[in-house]
């Protein structure tokens, strides 16, 4: 069927259900659809490149046992800023309803260098880091974590100041 015939027979339709003004508004030719933008769900964003910050984050599970063991992940991280980050750190969260509790955290390069640094050191470019994390009561903050759907919030703050963060949807059992 040609695009011609597509487009009388959509009128004709509009026409014949009383939509007349549907059948006006049709455009006289077909033309390819643009599309401006599209938004991706939380889970799937990531820092845009060029961007000093978190590029990725992979939890082997995404079920936590409240009270341990670990869940190891891998975050990659990067710098765009051109100059050494000297007092970098990763630290996670549980987050679950009102409660927040810490669940774990390192200095950047502490098991491994990030691209040469020493420790607490993220050079310019992009490298990957692997740590764990927990969900446990007995970590520092506030409310009960309880079996059910939680965030894991990652932080990456250099000398204290926030620079990105990451959310995952976790579930505590």
């Amino acid at each position: 069927m040609s695009d011609q015939s597509r487009r009388k027979l959509l009128k004709s339709i509009a026409a014949g259900s009383g939509a007349i003004a549907a059948g006006k508004s049709l455009p006289e030719s077909w033309s390819k659809p643009v599309v401006d933008s599209v938004i991706l769900p939380a889970h799937a964003q990531t820092s845009p490149p060029g961007v000093t910050g978190i590029t990725d984050l992979r939890l082997v599970s995404t079920t936590l046992t409240i009270g341990g063991p670990t869940v190891d992940y891998d975050i990659d991280l990067n710098n765009a800023s051109g100059t050494t980050l000297s007092v970098v750190g990763v630290q996670s969260y549980i987050e679950q309803g009102v409660a927040t509790r810490s669940a774990g955290g390192f200095s950047v390069g502490f098991a491994s260098s990030c691209n040469g640094g020493a420790v607490g050191e993220l050079p310019p470019g992009s490298c990957t880091q692997a740590f764990s994390i927990i969900a446990s009561n007995a970590n520092a903050g506030s409310g009960t974590l309880v079996p059910g759907a939680a965030i894991a919030l990652l932080e990456l703050r250099d000398d204290g100041v926030l620079i990105d963060e990451r959310a995952i949807g976790v579930t505590l059992v």
